[in-house]
């Protein structure tokens, strides 16, 4: 039963997924000569989100433990990357990504099926 409604939320989601991406490029040095300056650009670009998979706590399945997505390019090493869902959520939750594949614990505050109705991802370098 928790199946379809997940799944149901899931592909919910999923249309509703935003992504952003941020390579940040430039650093300016406080140590040495102080007669030179400088400044620097790079690209930003996104990352496209697939196969997004949410796991429901087993007690309570009205409280999301995790969720599991695909990037279309591993991230950059050392990449910070934070997930937020529901559009009126204000937390932030904290992702390990092996290579491609991302993961993302949900449970501290628990993310909420209530108000689940968006999923942004933010990949920082």
């Amino acid at each position: 039963m928790w199946s379809h409604r997940a799944l149901a939320i899931s592909a919910a989601m999923v249309v509703t997924v935003t992504v952003v991406g941020v390579v940040l490029a430039s650093t300016a040095s406080t140590n040495g000569d102080h007669s030179r300056t400088g400044e620097g650009q790079g690209a930003i670009s996104g990352f496209d989100v697939s196969t997004v998979h949410y796991t429901l706590n087993r007690s309570d399945p009205s409280k999301i433990d995790g969720v599991e997505f695909m990037l279309d390019d591993a991230p950059p090493a050392g990449a910070t990357i934070r997930v937020k869902i529901g559009s009126t959520s204000e937390t932030w939750y904290h992702c390990q990504a092996r290579a491609r594949q991302v993961s993302c614990e949900t449970t501290a505050p628990p993310a909420l099926i209530e108000l689940a109705n968006e999923l942004k991802v933010i990949v920082a370098q």
